[in-house]
């Protein structure tokens, strides 16, 4: 079972089970995690859980919710992704048991209590994984959450282009993460029509 690792001001961590299908993160005390942060909305932000797979979800927040540094509307959570909600820190854990290695845990107390470091900007994923394709990169190798590059292009939000190149490359359409989830069960899920069709021309769901 997944959880969330909440960092507190003081130095000490919350667990934060992901039990439920649905859990809630936001100012409210009726919330499953209360932030009581001004910088946090009421309703703030929620986490989805389907099978083994965990998506965070901003919902609408003033803030905005980061992850890894970057701004998210919804996002596909892998082993260890920062999340960033006001000036709280959270981890994105898949094993219920996880203990966090030292350098992870310092950086997010560091960020918690408000120093930042410069972060090098990623190179735009759909050149990433049009670099991979073209470098003829194996595009159905599986990282140690059970990903391929497919499954990670849609979950991420590359361009269609990037889809269709790994597809032309012989990624599987139909390649299941760890938890059970389909590429295209991810594009429907988010909304990303463009990469659905592609998907669906591919093979995807037959």
């Amino acid at each position: 079972m997944s959880k969330l690792i909440l960092f507190l001001a003081d130095g000490t961590t919350m667990d934060v089970s992901l039990r439920r299908e649905r859990t809630t993160i936001g100012r409210r005390p009726d919330n499953d995690v209360c932030l009581p942060n001004l910088a946090v909305s009421g309703e703030h932000a929620a986490v989805v859980t389907i099978l083994a797979d965990s998506f965070l979800e901003d919902l609408g927040s003033t803030n905005g919710t980061l992850v890894n540094g970057k701004p998210i509307a919804k996002h596909f959570l892998r082993d260890g992704d920062h999340i960033d909600i006001g000036r709280h820190v959270l981890v994105y854990c898949v094993d219920d048991n996880a203990v966090l290695a030292a350098d992870l845990v310092q950086a997010a107390v560091r960020a918690t209590a408000g120093v930042t470091g410069n972060q090098p900007e990623a190179k735009p994923r759909s050149e990433v994984l049009e670099a991979l394709t073209a470098a003829g990169g194996d595009v159905k190798a599986k990282d140690v959450n059970g990903s391929t590059p497919l499954l990670w292009a849609v979950q991420t939000g590359c361009a269609p282009s990037a889809v269709a190149a790994l597809l032309k490359a012989g990624a599987d359409p139909n390649a299941k993460s760890k938890g059970g989830a389909t590429p295209l069960m991810f594009a429907e899920m988010f909304g990303r029509t463009e990469i659905a069709d592609v998907l669906r021309k591919a093979g995807a769901g037959k």
